[in-house]
């Protein structure tokens, strides 16, 4: 295992206030036939088990040479996307766009077929099918076709053999991207997959360094009483009695939320703790005038892994109603028949911060979970009101790592932070993170900087 070495700057508090290209294809969709409403072909609630879907790579193949316009399929791993929202999960092929003209230009990939059938559509894939890759005059660039889950899981596809797909090219015109006319349209290429690709997982060259994945989340079984949580002249929330795991991603906790009004309300949750550990799940529902909703509070295995979390005791939330003037309730909390358990807060890492009551721990490690890949920073407040951090200018073994981040924590909680530099090593072509570095601002309730700007240094 290596050792962590970890530099952060001589920190002073001082007081101040808070200071992948795509382009909307403007006339693509009216060019081939489109929508600018199209909105998929209403599976994005097909659900299904991702580990069931064969890894698969692709080995390196020109799918389009025309002399001004160039697409490769890269010698890669199919990347598989899991985001915590659920939105665009899929299926990643990587492809390296050319553009040889003076002019800027917008690669479109279209009608998708996945074995020979048409793709059923997402509603955010749909979506995609009006939005390009932009690459620069005289330069190249990177693209990812995605296969969405959803997609796969309504075909009852499990291995992807062959993909096939059109493509299409834009001008990129205007002071804000718009784009012109259809400048060129493939004829249908196709390529096929490699399934078991050697390749498939960054996770292996860490497991072969001795670093350590945790890709297997245990826990111990809770069960959760019917109550109800609010009840007022607005809305009513309660628990169904129901805690499920969804394997591969989240314990789910049932809810209803009851809008007893005339209008629709927005439903926005502040913050969910677990066991006093802050979580990246949020509730933002729309609810109609006058109906119930059914749903489910999703903690994600991943952030319960990383905060040590194998036996729910307490779920906390706050929730906002509206977006304009909204209403902030008091913590809502949900007990579970753990209530009382005593959960571990005790971490293998590196004190970099602890004054003004905020501690920040880095583990000793690079985690991958999940392929999700990244140092991992734990923040401990106690500052008597919530803090806001900020990561940026971040460089992975000196490489400028474009994923940045940002997390807000209440007063009186833990927050585990794993920050994602996946997509940012599959487009680099790095196995391994040996240095990170990145500049981090925290925040106080008032918007008044704990820390400005500090750079960090980690050696792994």
């Amino acid at each position: 295992m290596k050792k962590l070495v970890v530099t952060l700057m001589c920190v002073v508090l001082t007081i101040g206030l808070i200071g992948c290209n795509k382009t909307p294809a403007g006339n693509a969709s009216a060019s081939s036939g489109g929508s600018d409403d199209m909105l998929g072909d209403g599976i994005d609630d097909v659900t299904g088990d991702s580990s069931t879907i064969t890894e698969v790579g692709t080995a390196e193949e020109i799918l389009l040479d025309t002399g001004d316009y160039k697409v490769i399929l890269d010698d890669k791993a199919a990347k598989y996307t899991k985001k915590d929202t659920g939105y665009n999960d899929g299926v990643l092929f990587s492809l390296t766009t050319e553009n040889n003209t003076d002019k800027k230009v917008s690669f479109v990939f279209k009608d998708i077929k996945i074995n020979g059938e048409e793709m059923l559509l997402t509603e955010a894939a749909a979506l995609d099918e009006i939005y390009g890759n932009e690459t620069d005059a005289n330069d190249s660039g990177f693209a990812g076709l995605l296969v969405p889950y959803q997609s796969l899981y309504a075909s009852e596809t499990t291995t992807i053999e062959t993909v096939s797909f059109v493509i299409e090219i834009y001008p990129v015109v205007g002071s804000y991207g718009e784009l012109g006319e259809l400048i060129f349209a493939s004829e249908e290429v196709t390529f096929e997959t490699i399934e078991g690709y050697p390749g498939e997982a960054y996770a292996n060259d860490y497991n072969d360094e001795g670093n350590d994945e945790r890709d297997v989340y245990t826990y111990n079984e809770v069960t959760v009483e019917k109550k109800v949580l609010v009840d007022d002249e607005l809305l009513k929330i309660s628990t169904t009695g129901d805690i499920t795991y969804e394997e591969g991603y989240a314990q789910k906790i049932g809810i209803t939320i009851e809008n007893k009004t005339d209008t629709d309300l927005m439903i926005i949750s502040d913050y969910v703790a677990v066991n006093g550990y802050n979580q990246t799940t949020y509730l933002w529902h729309n609810v109609p005038a006058g109906e119930v909703l059914e749903t489910s509070i999703d903690l994600l295995y991943y952030d319960l892994m990383l905060s040590n979390i194998d036996t729910i005791a307490t779920v906390e939330f706050v929730i906002e109603v509206g977006l304009v003037d909204a209403i902030t309730y008091d913590p809502i909390v949900i007990e579970t028949s753990a209530t009382g358990y005593e959960q571990s807060f005790e971490y293998d890492g590196t004190t970099i911060y602890n004054e003004n009551g905020l501690e920040i721990i880095v583990l000793d490690d690079i985690y991958a979970i999940d392929r999700f890949t990244g140092p991992v920073f734990i923040f401990v407040n106690n500052t008597g009101g919530d803090i806001r951090t900020n990561f940026e200018n971040a460089t992975i073994n000196g490489i400028s790592a474009e994923n940045q981040g940002h997390s807000r924590l209440p007063s009186g909680f833990y927050n585990v932070r794993l920050m994602d530099y996946s997509d940012d090593m599959y487009e680099n072509d790095i196995n391994t993170i040996d240095e990170y570095a990145c500049t981090l601002t925290v925040y106080n309730e008032n918007f008044e900087k704990l820390l400005d700007a500090e750079p960090v240094s980690i050696s792994y």
